[in-house]
């Protein structure tokens, strides 16, 4: 299994933060993203549906918290028909702010896109978002563990709505630092990366403990390379390489 640490120093030598970077520097970065025109549309239209699904966010969100800390918690979001309603709305009221905040700190941002229009830097990202979701879907219905009931795979394939939504949210609140505190760019900028991996890696401790509950320990975990890990890596790698 790719520990968090693995999986960020992947990020950091890649284009995430370059070595010779320094503070007004990536603030000079952040400042050319927020002059662009299209970024600056997407950012309206990212407020627009957030503030229509504002009411589904807040009233999901304590119980997004509590399945950050109890598995329970998962399981009883995915009962309530309800609850899982507004969870789902809220992830998916979080895919465009997600993807302009992982362009505007640059966590996906491949060599071949250098030089190129801003208007690809937001779309590169949603398209590796995208991909991700495409790989983890065709791998759910490759990989089918024995003896595992279809509500508990349920249950564990959906808990990932809910820590992209923490994700996304935890995202918006250090783009907002990093707006007003240009020169802190770097460090909240790493803040995100390491955030990223350690909301992965407690997803992964989650979703593993729900599987567990209905097949054995081994099992649960080679579920959890092919359904996870393995998208995981190909996202990383994808960054890295190209």
């Amino acid at each position: 299994m790719t520990g968090p640490g693995e999986v960020t120093d992947a990020f950091l030598e890649g284009q995430l933060l370059l070595s010779g970077e320094s503070g007004s520097q990536a603030a000079d970065i952040a400042r050319g993203w927020a002059d662009c025109p299209v970024n600056e549309y997407l950012v309206v239209a990212a407020v627009v549906i957030a503030v229509a699904s504002l009411r589904q966010i807040v009233s999901i969100m304590p119980r997004l918290v509590g399945g950050f800390f109890r598995t329970k918690e998962l399981v009883n979001i995915e009962a309530s028909m309800n609850l899982a309603h507004k969870r789902n709305i809220a992830a998916l009221a979080m895919l465009l702010p997600f993807c302009l905040v992982a362009d505007y700190f640059g966590l996906f941002h491949p060599r071949f896109l250098s030089g190129l229009p801003c208007v690809f830097g937001v779309a590169s990202v949603a398209a590796a978002l995208l991909g991700f979701l495409f790989l983890r879907t065709i791998m759910r219905y490759m990989v089918i563990p024995a003896n595992v009931s279809h509500e508990t795979l349920k249950v564990a394939y959906r808990s990932a709505y809910g820590f992209f939504v923490l994700q996304s949210v935890v995202f918006m609140i250090l783009a907002g630092i990093a707006s007003l505190f240009p020169d802190s760019m770097l460090i909240v900028r790493r803040v995100a990366v390491y955030s990223l991996g350690l909301f992965y890696v407690v997803f992964l401790v989650r979703k593993m403990h729900i599987l567990a509950n209905s097949c054995n320990q081994f099992a649960a975990f080679l579920y959890l390379c092919a359904l996870e890990i393995v998208p995981a890596a190909v996202l990383v790698a994808t960054a890295i390489l190209l």
